[in-house]
């Protein structure tokens, strides 16, 4: 359960997503998140100090609940299943409201802050070191070749879920379930070592 901090972190969280979503990074500011979030400066403030402590917030909890993810894919004993689980719950994440218009904010914020930037990349090569031993782990179990370039096929998998990121944002409208079929056929396939 939630905490009393934690519930106004993500009260906060919440508001600034809606705002950044709303009028973007820059043209938002802490008081249009104080208003939306309707507490005083003082109290947001306590909890983040700046928008980029906000960003900076994001990109952990998505971190965070990537990880979380892969543990339990990881604690399955059937791997194939555990990535057919994890394609579904990833999807779900990206059509929630406002991921894709809030994931499409940072990735803008990334090149022109070097804060930012840093953050996503520790971040993005946290989830790839986390696919990685997730792989590795399979191939101890024996349910992977263990010839497989592990580190180009955990970029390629997050290059897809990237993409897909970006097509939601682009088009709001549309339902990325029709992609998880094929999106889990084309994971599959990475894994399978199979080459032209």
């Amino acid at each position: 359960m939630a905490t009393k901090a934690e519930a106004r972190q993500r009260e906060i969280l919440d508001a600034a997503a809606i705002c950044f979503a709303r009028r973007g990074f820059h043209q938002t500011t802490m008081d249009d998140i104080c208003r939306e979030v309707k507490l005083s400066p003082g109290s947001v403030y306590r909890y983040y100090r700046s928008k980029d402590a906000i960003i900076a917030a994001f990109v952990e909890d998505d971190s965070r609940d990537l990880s979380d993810l892969l543990r339990q894919v990881g604690q399955q004993s059937d791997l194939w299943q555990g990535l057919d689980w994890l394609v579904d719950q990833l999807l779900a994440a990206i059509s929630s409201p406002l991921y894709a218009e809030l994931s499409a904010e940072i990735g803008s914020e990334t090149m022109h802050n070097p804060r930012i930037a840093s953050l996503v990349r520790q971040s993005d090569q946290a989830n790839h070191q986390a696919l990685i031993k997730l792989f590795s782990l399979a191939q101890q179990r024996g349910q992977l070749a263990t010839n497989l370039d592990l580190p180009q096929i955990a970029d390629l998998i997050i290059v897809l879920i990237d993409g897909l990121t970006w097509r939601k944002g682009l088009y709001p409208e549309h339902d990325l379930t029709l992609y998880a079929t094929d999106l889990k056929h084309t994971i599959k396939y990475l894994l399978s070592g199979t080459r032209f």
